[in-house]
């Protein structure tokens, strides 16, 4: 009876062209997040425009410090090899969205700004990379680098007239969007 009813579900499952259910024992317990460990630390971590995983919180989190350094410095040489091939990439801006993407998500606690996580240097070098790439100007993702380094850094209009000036994401609304939330910001 059961390898009937297993047998309906997975025909009907094809039908709706939906996957078929996982196993039930395929939940692991990886994938419980512990959120004694982010109670410990909330006050520390700071917000993200995009909200952050609870599960790499939790694995941060529950890592001790020495392990989740070594961590941490080991997928930096991994991303900074990749950057090291750069010109082999068919996409070159991925690699860096991919290691900025990573390093905001895996250092909660000083909103990626602290000096371990190396946010800005790692900013300024895609922006520098990039900057005389046509291809890349009106590119929403390097867009996006520029914007989030502006919020990084001391003074902020000097990205977007550095924009203005090179003709970065004059076709983007998001760079007339943040130009303005940011001159509004400073009028109050």
């Amino acid at each position: 009876m059961q390898n009937q009813q297993q047998q309906h579900h997975q025909d009907y499952s094809k039908e709706r062209s939906l996957p078929p259910s996982p196993p039930r024992d395929s939940f692991s317990p990886s994938h419980v997040v512990d959120i004694d460990a982010i109670e410990l630390e909330k006050e520390n971590i700071q917000p993200i425009r995009q909200g952050r995983s609870a599960q790499v919180l939790s694995r941060l989190f529950s890592t001790q410090p020495v392990d989740r350094a070594h961590e941490l410095a080991l997928q930096h040489q991994r991303f900074q090899a990749e950057l090291d091939r750069i010109d082999e990439l068919k996409d070159p801006l991925d690699a860096y969205m991919r290691y900025v993407s990573w390093t905001i998500e895996n250092y909660p606690q000083s909103g990626a700004q602290g000096h371990d996580s190396r946010l800005v240097s790692l900013l300024e070098q895609a922006i520098e990379t990039f900057k005389d790439e046509e291809r890349y100007r009106n590119d929403p993702r390097y867009v996006k680098l520029l914007i989030l380094y502006s919020e990084k850094i001391e003074f902020p209009m000097d990205v977007f007239s550095f924009m203005e000036t090179n003709k970065i994401g004059n076709e983007i609304a998001m760079f007339y969007e943040e130009h303005a939330d940011y001159l509004e910001s400073q009028e109050e």
